[in-house]
């Protein structure tokens, strides 16, 4: 009974939206910041996750097979947490769930902007933004996607540049 409901609580809500990104930024595992638009020219997948979240342990499969798949392809790939107080957290998720794929931390306000949300309301995670080689965010996502859904999203923003 928990775990349907948990997965009626993380139905996925997709949305097409094609709006420029903004110009956000979120510090990789090792220390490094990294702005949206220093990776312009690379089609860009931003999970934002939790590592207590069940729905988003549930995506952590998918997220690594979309790494593994598409990372060699070319496709830049980070999983971020917007509560800072969970970056010690990452060692365990990994050897938990798998997790090979890069993880990182974005400001809850930065998280926010990402996916036109007010700070003001609870951030809903896993959340996805699919951003383009042009910085144009194709697809977001809220809650648990499988891997058809994942790799139907990454058909928009893996084409090479100037194909539509």
């Amino acid at each position: 009974m928990f775990r349907l409901l948990l997965l009626a609580s993380a139905a996925l809500f997709a949305e097409t939206v094609n709006v420029p990104a903004p110009d956000v930024s979120f510090k990789t595992e090792n220390g490094q910041v990294v702005k949206l638009s220093s990776l312009k020219g690379k089609p860009v997948m931003i999970e934002v996750f939790s590592t207590t979240c069940p729905a988003c342990q549930m995506m952590a499969s998918v997220v690594d097979k979309t790494f593994r798949g598409y990372g060699p392809k070319g496709l830049y790939l980070i999983a971020v947490i917007n509560d800072e107080s969970q970056r010690g957290d990452f060692a365990r998720f990994r050897k938990e769930h798998g997790a090979t794929y890069p993880l990182g931390v974005i400001a809850r306000e930065d998280a926010a902007r990402l996916f036109n949300q007010s700070v003001m309301r609870p951030f809903s995670v896993p959340a996805c933004a699919f951003i383009d080689r042009a910085g144009i965010i194709r697809e977001r996502h809220t809650g648990v996607a499988d891997l058809n859904v994942v790799n139907k999203a990454l058909l928009t923003i893996m084409k090479p540049a100037g194909r539509k």
